[in-house]
C-alpha cells in the first residue's frame, strides 16, 4: 500500500545526463568572446539595442563614446560555437539544468546566460531569472531579449519593464520579491513605515528608475497574449497608509491593457482593493489570488467581483506569525453573498479569517426516518457554503476551529485537523509565505508526534517550499526538520532517485545560506545521516565535502555538529575510490582533520570525535599517496606521536593511527619518512599489544614488514637492528589466533601480494601469508573472490612450489588455496545464473556490514544527544530547546525517539 504512494524509481534519463555533462564542460559547444557591458546609463536607455552575444550593437572590440562618464566593463561571455544549435525540445530543459549545475552561491550571471542570446540557434518558451545574479539581471534579459518566450518568472526590477513588454508571445508572467522578516513585519502590521523605504523601492525612484513618470504608459504591461500575471509581495513605495492609493494606481496602470487575463494574483501586494476597479475590466479571470490583502470594504469588493462570472477560484487568505485570524463583521453573511455572487466558484480559500463563521447547530429530530415525500436535507458545518459542493475549501488558522467540523462541502480542506489538511497546506501555500512557515511546523510535530499517512506528498510539498524561500532561515529549518524523519521514515525505501537528489540539492543550499545556523546544520546533518551514503550524493561528492570542510571550519558552541560532520566526511571516505579520495585531501579534509587533533590535544580531549578524525584520514590515505604525503608535510607523525603519548591505551585511537601508518608504509617514496628511531621503537612496542584484540599488533607489524621489505641497505637505525625487530615480529604473529575477527576492510590485496613475492626475507612473507590466511577463513566470500581477482591463486602455489620459504609459510599458504578450492566447489554447485545472482549478493554483503554499523553509530549520535539535552533540561528549565521552540526554531530534533 505504501509502495503504491510512490512514482516508479529511475535514474536520470539519458537526456538529462548528457545535459548535465554539457553544463558542467560548456566550452564543448561553447567559446568565449570580449564583449563591453552596458553601462548604468545604457540600461536606462531603451533605445539601445543588444546583439546575440549580449554587447550593445557597437561595443564588440570597437572604439567607446568618449562623451561616456562610466567607463565600459569589459567581459568574457559565452556564445555558441559556429554550427552548433541546440533543438526547441531541449532548451527550456538545458536552461534549468544549468541554474541548478552552478556552484554556491546558486547564482547565475549574464557570462552564461549569452548562451541563449542568438534565437536562430536556441529556442527557448520558459525562463525562470530567480537564480540570476541582481547585477546581472537587467543585461541578462536584454541578451534573452529576442527569444519567443511564453513564460517568464523574475525578480520585479524595473528597469527590466520595457524589455519584459518586447516578449509579444508571453502568456505567463511572474514578477516577485522574497520576503525578509523586516519586510513582513512591517507589511503585517502597518508599522516601520521608514525600514520599508529602505527594504523596497526608496521613495520616487526604484532600480534608478523613476517610480511614476509623467508617462503612465510606462507600466503598462502592453503584452497582447498575456493570460497569467502573478505579482508577489510588490511594494511601490513605503508601506504607510497614505500610499496605499498610489500603490493601486501602479497595479490598475500595469493591469489595464490585460483584458484577456485569465489568471491574476496580487499576493502579499499592499494595495487597496476598493480602488481598483481595473478588475472589473477582466471578465475572463478563472482565478484570483488576494491573499494577505485585507478587504476594509467588503460591499465595494463585491462590486468589484460582480462581472468577474466566470471565476471559479478566489483566493483571500490572510496570515501573520502569531495567525491571528482576521475578525470580519457579518462573516456568515459575506461568505454567503460571495459564493452566491459567483455560481462557477469551486475553490475558495478563506484561511486566517472567521468567514467560515460558526458552526451551524445540527437539527434535532425524533423522528426515526424522514416522511413520506420529504428528503433528507444534506448537513453543512460552513454557513453561507449550504447547497454548494466545492473542489477546495481554505480553512488553514480560521477563526473557531473550523477545519475540525464535521460536514466540510469540499473534496480537499486544509487546514490542521490531521495529516491529510497540514500535507496540502504545505502543499498550496507555496506562496503565502507565514501561513507555509506555520505549516510546516504543523508538519515537522505531525512527523515527531503523531503519523502522517503519505511520506509522499510531504515530500514533495517540503521541497516545493525550501526551493521557493532559500534564503528563508525559518522554513529551511522547519522543512529540514520534517525531512530527517521523512528520511528515516518507514517509506524511506521508496523515496526515488530524483527525490533524493533534489533533498540533497536543497539541503547543501540551504548548509551554505545559513552556514551560522546551529539548528539548521544540525537537522541538515543528521537527514544526511539516515541516507545511503556515499551512493545517494555521488551526483554532488565534491559539493557535499566542501560544506562539510567548511562547516568544520565554524566554532559552532553545540560540538555535536562537528561531530556529526566528520562522521559524515568519515563515511564519504570510505567506501569510495582512489580519485574521490584524491579529490577529499586535494578539498582540504587532511589539514583540516589535522587541526581538529591539534585542538583536541591542546584540551587533552579524546572522544569520538578526535578517533573518527584519525579514522578519516586512515580512509583517505588508503592507496591514496598524495594524500600520505600532505599527512606527513603537514606534521601529522608529531600529532601521532604526541597522542600516542597522552592518550595511551584508547584500543580504537590506536587502531585507527596504526591503520594509518599502514598506508604511509605501503608506498614506495615515502616509507623512509618512517625509518626514524622514535617511530620504529613505537611500532616496535605496539606488537605486543593485546588492545582491540589483533588489531594494534597486526597493523604495527604491517607497517614493518614494509619497512624490512626495502632490504638491509634501507635500514639506517643502529640502537634498534633490524632482525631484532622481525624476531619480535615473529614472536606476535605466532601468538595470533588465525581465526581472529577482523575490524578491517581491504578493497585491494596489491600491497599484500607484493610481499608475498618477495623471497628475500621471510618474515616480510610470513605476515603477508598470515594475513591472507586470516581474512579468507574470516571472511572466504568476500575475500576469496577478491584474491582470485588479483591473482592471488598464482603467487600463493608459486610459493608453495619454491624451495625457499619456511615450512610454516607454506602451510599458511597451502590452507589459503584449500579455501579457495572450496569456496570455488561451492560456487560452482550452483548455476550459472544463480552464481551471478550470489556473487552480486556477496559483494553487497560487505557494503551492508558497513552501512549497518553507521546505522547504529548515527543512532548512538542521536541517543547520546538526546540523553545530554534530557539533563540539561532537568538542569534548566527554561533551555536554549525551549527558547528555541517559543521563537519558531525549534525543530533541531532535540529530543530523538529511542533508536534502540
Amino acid at each position: 500500500m505504501a509502495q503504491a504512494m510512490w512514482p516508479q524509481d529511475s535514474p536520470d534519463r539519458l537526456e538529462d545526463a548528457c545535459l548535465r555533462f554539457l553544463a558542467k564542460n560548456l566550452p564543448l559547444i561553447s567559446e568565449q568572446g570580449r564583449v563591453r557591458l552596458p553601462s548604468k546609463r545604457d540600461t536606462e536607455d531603451e533605445g539601445d539595442s543588444v546583439d546575440a552575444a549580449g554587447a550593445t550593437s557597437s561595443s564588440v572590440d570597437g572604439d567607446f563614446d568618449g562623451s561616456s562618464s562610466v567607463d565600459p566593463e569589459i567581459t568574457t561571455c559565452y556564445h555558441l560555437r559556429p554550427g552548433v544549435f541546440l533543438p526547441k525540445s531541449i532548451c527550456d530543459r538545458f536552461f534549468t539544468i544549468l541554474l541548478e549545475e552552478e556552484e554556491e552561491p546558486k547564482e547565475v550571471t549574464y557570462e552564461k546566460l549569452s548562451i541563449f542570446g542568438d534565437s536562430q540557434a536556441t529556442r527557448l518558451s520558459r525562463l525562470d531569472l530567480r537564480c540570476v545574479a541582481d547585477h546581472s539581471l537587467v543585461t541578462g534579459l536584454k541578451m534573452l531579449s529576442t527569444q519567443p518566450l511564453t513564460e517568464l518568472i523574475m525578480p520585479c526590477v524595473w528597469r527590466c519593464l520595457p524589455t519584459i513588454k518586447n516578449f509579444k508571445t508571453l502568456r505567463s508572467l511572474r514578477l516577485e520579491k522574497e520576503p525578509t522578516t523586516n519586510a513582513v513585519d512591517a507589511f503585517i502590521q502597518g508599522q516601520h513605515r521608514d525600514s520599508m523605504e529602505n527594504i523596497h523601492n526608496v521613495g520616487s525612484q526604484v532600480d534608478g528608475t523613476p517610480l511614476f513618470s509623467a508617462d503612465e504608459d510606462y507600466y503598462k504591461l502592453t503584452c497582447p497574449n498575456l493570460q497569467r500575471l502573478v505579482l508577489h509581495n510588490l511594494q511601490f513605495r513605503a508601506s504607510a497608509v497614505r500610499d496605499l492609493s498610489f500603490n493601486s494606481m501602479v497595479v490598475a496602470s500595469l493591469l489595464s491593457p490585460l483584458e484577456r487575463l485569465t489568471h491574476l494574483s496580487l499576493s502579499m501586494c499592499r494595495v487597496n482593493l476598493e480602488e481598483l476597479s481595473c478588475l472589473t475590466k477582466l471578465t475572463r479571470l478563472v482565478s484570483l489570488s488576494l491573499s494577505n490583502i485585507r478587504i476594509n470594504d467588503f460591499s465595494a469588493f463585491l462590486r468589484i467581483l460582480q462581472p468577474l462570472q466566470k471565476l471559479q477560484h478566489l483566493d483571500l487568505s490572510q496570515g501573520d506569525e502569531e495567525m491571528n485570524p482576521v475578525i470580519y463583521p457579518n462573516a456568515d453573511h459575506i461568505l454567503k453573498d460571495l459564493v452566491a455572487l459567483l455560481p462557477e466558484l469551486v475553490s475558495i480559500d478563506i484561511s486566517g479569517t472567521n468567514l467560515a463563521g460558526f458552526e451551524t447547530p445540527e437539527a434535532v429530530t425524533h423522528r426515526l426516518v424522514p416522511q413520506k415525500g420529504e428528503k433528507e436535507e444534506e448537513r453543512c458545518s460552513i454557513p453561507g457554503l449550504e447547497g454548494r459542493h466545492l473542489e477546495f475549501l481554505g480553512l488553514y488558522g480560521c477563526a473557531y476551529s473550523a477545519c475540525n467540523r464535521k460536514h466540510i462541502p469540499a473534496k480537499r480542506v486544509t487546514g490542521e485537523a490531521n495529516s491529510a489538511q497540514t500535507v496540502l497546506a504545505v502543499q498550496v501555500y507555496v506562496d503565502n509565505h507565514l501561513i507555509l512557515i506555520k505549516a510546516l511546523n504543523d508538519l515537522f510535530n505531525l512527523f515527531r508526534y503523531a503519523t502522517v499517512a503519505n511520506h509522499r506528498l510531504a515530500l514533495e510539498g517540503v521541497l516545493a517550499a525550501m526551493k521557493a524561500y532559500p534564503k528563508d532561515s525559518s522554513i529551511q529549518i522547519a522543512g529540514s526538520a520534517s525531512l530527517f524523519y521523512i528520511a528515516k521514515g518507514e517509506h524511506k525505501q521508496y523515496i526515488t532517485y530524483q527525490h533524493k537528489r533534489d533533498l540533497v540539492n536543497l539541503l547543501l543550499s540551504a548548509m551554505y545560506e545559513h552556514c551560522f545556523d546551529q539548528t539548521m546544520m544540525r537537522n541538515a546533518c543528521l537527514t544526511l545521516c539516515h541516507l545511503s551514503l556515499p551512493g545517494d550524493v555521488m551526483f554532488c561528492y565534491e559539493r557535499l565535502v566542501k560544506q562539510l570542510l567548511e562547516m568544520l571550519k565554524y566554532d559552532y558552541r553545540d560540538e555535536f555538529i562537528h561531530r556529526l560532520g566528520i562522521f559524515l566526511l568519515n563515511c564519504l571516505a570510505c567506501q569510495v575510490d582512489g580519485k574521490e579520495k584524491e579529490l577529499v585531501g586535494k578539498l582540504g579534509a587532511v589539514e583540516t582533520m589535522l587541526q581538529i587533533i591539534a585542538r583536541k590535544l591542546r584540551g587533552s580531549d579524546c572522544d569520538d570525535v578526535l578517533e573518527v578524525a584519525w579514522s578519516t584520514l586512515w580512509n583517505v590515505t588508503d592507496e591514496t599517496p598524495t594524500n600520505c604525503q600532505k599527512f606527513l608535510s603537514k606534521g601529522g607523525m608529531q600529532l601521532f606521536v604526541s597522542c600516542l603519548q597522552k592518550f595511551e591505551g584508547k584500543p580504537e585511537l590506536l587502531r585507527n593511527m596504526m591503520g594509518l601508518m599502514g598506508n604511509i608504509a605501503e608506498v614506495d617514496a615515502l616509507r623512509r619518512n618512517l625509518m626514524v628511531e622514535e617511530y620504529v621503537k613505537i611500532f616496535s612496542s605496539l606488537l605486543e599489544s593485546k588492545s582491540d584484540g589483533i588489531e594494534v599488533s597486526y597493523n604495527a607489524c604491517g607497517v614493518l614488514s614494509h619497512l624490512c621489505f626495502d632490504g638491509p641497505e634501507a635500514w639506517t637505525l643502529e640502537t634498534l637492528t633490524r632482525q631484532e625487530v622481525m624476531d619480535r615480529m615473529k614472536t606476535a604473529i605466532d601468538r595470533w589466533p588465525v581465526h581472529s575477527k577482523r575490524n578491517i576492510n581491504y578493497r585491494s590485496f596489491e600491497p599484500i601480494l607484493r610481499l608475498v613475492n618477495h623471497y628475500d626475507t621471510p618474515m616480510v612473507q610470513h605476515w603477508a601469508c598470515w594475513a591472507l590466511r586470516n581474512l579468507t577463513a574470516v571472511s572466504p566470500e568476500k575475500y576469496c573472490r577478491l584474491l582470485e581477482r588479483e591473482k592471488g591463486r598464482e603467487a600463493l602455489e608459486n610459493l608453495v612450489n619454491d624451495p625457499r620459504p619456511d615450512p610454516t609459510i607454506k602451510k599458511l599458504a597451502e590452507k589459503t588455496l584449500e579455501k579457495l578450492n572450496i569456496q570455488n566447489v561451492c560456487v560452482g554447485s550452483n548455476s550459472e545464473s544463480d552464481a551471478g545472482s550470489s556473487a552480486d549478493s556477496d559483494l553487497n554483503e560487505g557494503e551492508e556490514v558497513e552501512e549497518d554499523g553507521e546505522e547504529e553509530e548515527v543512532e548512538e549520535l542521536e541517543e547520546e544527544e538526546e540523553l545530554e539535552e534530557e539533563e540539561e533540561r532537568m538542569d534548566d528549565d527554561d533551555s536554549e530547546e525551549e527558547v528555541l521552540a517559543r521563537n519558531g526554531h525549534g525543530q533541531d530534533f532535540e529530543q530523538m525517539d529511542d533508536q534502540h
